[in-house]
């Protein structure tokens, strides 16, 4: 049986990236939409593929990776019955870039067809969906003749999910080769800066961020980054050896990153490794790589212990059991007078802090400098259930708190 959308029930705990503060009190429970069951995965969510293992493996062969060059990993949707993926096509010496998408309808997937989001006549590609299936990101651009002067054209652009059609699409900014975090934070490549983000805060998106020296090597090309969903580690190829893939782990509470290192020789080849992208359920990692012949396919391998190893080599035992205590947590909730909030061991450069009211308006502003501790006065609200939304070093934070 494919996998299909499953509702799961959890413990009612903060949502929101390093928190572990409880929700609402009258909530002891919440349901989770988990999009595709990977708790039962089953071939048949990744066309009938065998898994893969330690060393990598060509994904669907004769099917996404074909003669054509592939240009991105897939994106697959909140359900597991669409996969998308981007492939290079030339025309005339002018470069073009099409999104194809495959279906799964009555027990088979069908052929390979361009997708409705794709123009065909233009340079687009890099879909990433949202983990809620409704929102689809893609790149687009103008075509050119090399050396890809498309990049420097290209927009963000977003189209959201209206029954079984794509509409709407909205253009957030500059860049492509993107990636997007769970509280909506983008990452992407933009040809004259490297790697940039942009934080999502109060229903927009906020300047863009150069990240820094260490990921943005200026001795080399940093691009295609994509960025784990809780925002945890970043991975990105770096034009060494003609391309190696490179993950930074990043401490979301005082947004420092570790020194990207390289993720080995059975990752990197001679070859150009690049485009980045972990499946739904966290155990796969997709990327291309070219061959002898200069023919770019996607490849797949089992990722989750691969991180797991990499992040212990470089964090520690003790790092990674210290990184624990460094999440912020809000209480009390419910709350009758002094709200709480603990930025963990290491102190916040500067933290601005809001909350807001169920009409989305701004009640209370506070910041805070070099914090770990610190709080708010409450005894003067109206009952009722309010925002906190806790900006730090680029990152957004959120929760819902009920005053009694």
């Amino acid at each position: 049986m494919f996998c299909t959308s499953s509702s799961i029930f959890v413990e009612a705990v903060l949502s929101t990236r390093n928190s572990m503060g409880r929700i609402l009190i009258f909530l002891s429970v919440i349901c989770v939409r988990t999009g595709l069951n990977f708790a039962q995965v089953s071939a048949s969510c990744y066309l009938n593929q065998s898994l893969p293992g330690n060393i990598p493996v060509v994904f669907a062969p004769g099917i996404i990776s074909t003669k054509n060059l592939e240009h991105s990993a897939p994106a697959f949707s909140s359900d597991g019955k669409e996969v998308y993926w981007s492939v290079i096509s030339m025309s005339n010496d002018t470069c073009y870039q099409h999104i194809l998408v495959t279906k799964y309808i009555g027990n088979q997937w069908t052929a390979p067809v361009r997708a409705s989001i794709s123009s065909g006549f233009l340079f687009e590609g890099g879909p990433v969906i949202s983990t809620d299936g409704n929102k689809i990101y893609i790149y687009r651009g103008k075509p050119s003749p090399p050396p890809n002067d498309y990049v420097d054209s290209m927009n963000i652009v977003c189209y959201t999910k209206l029954g079984n059609e794509w509409t709407n699409p909205v253009i957030i900014g500059e860049g492509g080769f993107h990636s997007i975090a769970n509280n909506k934070t983008i990452y992407y490549f933009y040809y004259k800066s490297k790697i940039k983000r942009r934080a999502f805060s109060q229903g927009a998106y906020l300047e863009p961020e150069l990240l820094n020296v260490e990921i943005n090597n200026p001795a080399f090309l940093n691009w295609t980054p994509y960025i784990a969903p809780d925002d945890s580690y970043l991975i990105f190829s770096r034009h060494i050896n003609n391309g190696d893939l490179y993950i930074a782990f990043h401490d979301t509470l005082t947004d420092q990153w570790t020194k990207p290192v390289s993720m080995g020789s059975t990752i990197n080849t001679a070859y150009q490794e690049r485009f980045p992208n972990i499946s739904p359920d966290g155990k796969y990692l997709f990327f291309t790589r070219n061959n002898a012949s200069n023919q770019h396919d996607i490849y797949w391998v089992k990722a989750d212990s691969l991180i797991a190893s990499i992040k212990k080599k470089v964090l520690g035992e003790t790092a990674i059991n210290e990184s624990k205590e460094t999440r912020i947590k809000v209480f009390p909730n419910p709350i009758n007078g002094e709200l709480t909030i603990s930025f963990g061991t290491n102190p916040s450069k500067r933290v601005t802090t809001g909350i807001y009211n169920t009409e989305g308006k701004l009640a209370l502003s506070k910041v805070f400098i070099n914090t770990t501790t610190e709080t708010i006065d409450l005894s003067g609200f109206q009952t009722g259930i309010y925002m906190v939304r806790v900006f730090a070093n680029g990152v957004c934070y959120e929760e819902k708190i009920i005053i009694e």
